[in-house]
């Protein structure tokens, strides 16, 4: 299990989310993982997380969209890192954001 669980969740963010993955792949601090919650999104977005294949990144996938404060409540009871972090998908964050917090 990963020192730091990266949680993003996203819906319909296709445009953001091809650039956010990549900074938080690009992490200097190596002991992490990401998941990604998609929340209720539409087919494009579906397909491009479907080809995700990366061993620290997982994709959930929820059938409807419910509200980001419900969502974002499950996804960190499910947490069990010792540290958790959260990136939004239309996030940059610089490679060293993981090695700071």
């Amino acid at each position: 299990m990963a020192t730091l669980e990266i949680l993003m969740i996203t819906h319909n963010r296709l445009e953001y989310l091809k650039k956010a993955l990549p900074s938080v792949l690009a992490q200097t601090y190596q002991d992490w993982a990401l998941g990604i919650w998609d929340n209720g999104s539409n087919k494009e977005t579906v397909e491009y997380l479907k080809t995700i294949n990366h061993p620290r990144v997982v994709v959930y996938f929820h059938p409807t969209n419910e509200s980001l404060a419900k969502v974002t409540s499950e996804v960190f009871q499910r947490c069990s890192a010792e540290f958790v972090g959260k990136v939004d998908a239309d996030m940059i964050i610089p490679p060293d954001w993981a090695s700071r917090l």
